[in-house]
């Protein structure tokens, strides 16, 4: 899960910003990105006894003259990234470069919270092209609903009216699949507003992120009123998944599934739960690091380092078509015997064959 941006006006949950031309470093601007980059991990990374264990292997690096040779400012980053994930294995991880200057940092209470309303147009005009990462909604064979998710790095209150029309088209479907085999996470905001839709209550503590650096625990909730009308809690959900769904985009997954309101069919995904805000470490270095612990409101734990386990094991590439298998088959259990009835057992037939 990624929050907070180093510009503003860019996205909020993007690794930070495009890097634009290389820049050559001298010895000493090498050594003041490394020692920066070490210092943030040091004193922001969640788990204080890894950020030890890897400042010493830079550290070690650095006496084996590992950098020594490296003169391109991204060379560096890459080079660091790699060296801190091999320690850490956090995917999250990552040492960017940017050409431009960096401003300061949010500060860590301000994360989650809304842009301010200034800001709002220019998250709506860099989310508009996408969608806001709510890619297609549509209504498949046998009245099942889909809705494929890719990137959602915007804030929660630009991307409310979005999710609540695709929510209205989905509402008299008899099953929803949820599709996030493409999607690498976004805001924590937008999370809590497609659960809204989802789980029963007024309002459902989902999970807390607690940070480090900060002391501070932010809390996410779902909404108790949403602009469109929520799914009913009784008709199947069933998440798609794939190796490559990441951070936002496995909360979606585990957080339904930990309430056992998803069936989550396809690959374990990627592992990455830690909310990495990126860190200014120089006027042209930052770092991605995981300052804070998400922890579910359910389990008590996340899917950092393992990922969610799908309920039906299949590669990504058959995972829709089970997907679709197993909608019907749960909607098939609460219909009556009849002519509907009938009509959805020639296609779940129709799709089993051969199987």
């Amino acid at each position: 899960m990624v929050v907070g941006t180093l510009v503003p006006v860019a996205v909020r949950a993007q690794a930070g910003p495009a890097p634009g031309p290389d820049m050559i470093l001298s010895p000493a601007m090498r050594q003041a990105a490394i020692d920066s980059v070490l210092r943030r991990v040091q004193e922001e990374y969640v788990f204080p006894r890894v950020a030890d264990s890897m400042v010493r292997h830079v550290r070690t690096r650095e006496r084996a003259h590992a950098y020594d040779a490296v003169t391109s400012a991204r060379a560096l980053a890459d080079s660091l990234t790699r060296d801190l994930r091999s320690v850490s294995h956090d995917l999250h991880l990552q040492v960017g470069y940017s050409a431009a200057e960096l401003p300061p940092d949010v500060p860590t209470t301000q994360l989650l919270r809304p842009p301010p309303p200034n800001l709002l147009p220019q998250f709506v005009a860099a989310g508009g092209p996408t969608n806001f990462g709510f890619e297609r909604a549509e209504r498949l064979q046998g009245n099942i609903g889909y809705l494929e998710i890719r990137d959602f790095p915007f804030p929660r209150t630009v991307a409310r009216d979005v999710i609540a029309a695709a929510m209205t088209f989905l509402t008299h479907t008899d099953a929803l699949i949820i599709d996030v085999r493409r999607s690498s996470g976004g805001d924590p905001g937008v999370i809590a507003e497609l659960l809204s839709y989802l789980l029963p209550g007024d309002s459902v503590l989902v999970n807390r992120i607690v940070w480090r650096a900060a002391s501070f625990t932010d809390e996410m909730w779902t909404s108790a009123r949403v602009p469109g009308p929520r799914y009913s809690k009784t008709k199947p959900v069933v998440v798609v998944t794939s190796g490559r769904s990441f951070s936002g985009a496995e909360a979606i997954a585990y957080h339904l599934q930990a309430r056992k309101r998803a069936t989550i069919v396809g690959e374990s995904t990627a592992g990455a739960a830690h909310p990495n805000p990126p860190r200014r470490a120089t006027a042209h270095f930052f770092v991605n690091v995981a300052s804070g612990q998400s922890i579910d409101a359910v389990t008590n734990g996340d899917w950092e380092g393992k990922g969610v386990q799908p309920d039906i094991a299949v590669a990504a590439g058959d995972a829709l078509s089970r997907a679709t298998v197993e909608a019907l088959r749960g909607i098939i259990a609460g219909v009556p015997e009849g002519p509907r009835r009938q009509q959805l057992e020639n296609l779940l037939r129709l799709l089993t064959q051969g199987r």
